[in-house]
């Protein structure tokens, strides 16, 4: 066996960004759950989620584990936030996942400090740039479930 390593062009963010929005209606289907404050995580003009994602196989993988852990949220679970969590988990290893999870003990003025913790644990992670964003998402806004119109533009 010989070991090769092709080099690719990189994949359009617009073709990632309609394979999890394809994959994300096929399992607000199968579940009968609204997942649209989820998709603009993904949105190709700058979804923080998105931002995680580099290939083809990365957009599967998130795929694979959202369609695995979303049917097992509560009803009144914030899927937004609860999704973009999935996806830094998959995609970025490196995250220290205990103190995320504490991210919603922590009162506002607090929040800062954990950010800043948070983002030194992905320091050395090839996404640490697109899982800094996702962690300032998900830290610093997780009292506030949808984002509002400035974000998504």
């Amino acid at each position: 066996l010989v070991k090769t390593e092709l080099a690719l062009t990189a994949t359009d963010r617009a073709v990632l960004a309609r394979v999890m929005v394809g994959g994300l209606k096929r399992i607000a289907a199968r579940t009968g759950r609204d997942l649209d404050p989820v998709l603009a995580l993904f949105d190709a003009a700058g979804g923080v989620g998105l931002a995680l994602i580099d290939t083809p196989r990365d957009a599967k993988r998130a795929i694979n584990a959202l369609s695995a852990a979303l049917p097992l949220l509560p009803p009144d679970a914030d899927v937004r936030a609860a999704s973009l969590e999935i996806v830094l988990r998959v995609l970025v290893p490196e995250l220290d996942a205990t103190r995320l999870e504490a991210r919603h003990r922590v009162p506002e003025p607090d929040r800062e400090a954990l950010l800043a913790e948070l983002t030194a644990s992905v320091g050395q992670s090839a996404r640490a740039s697109a899982a800094r964003a996702a962690l300032r998402a998900l830290v610093l806004r997780s009292h506030d479930p949808q984002p509002d119109e400035r974000e998504r533009t």
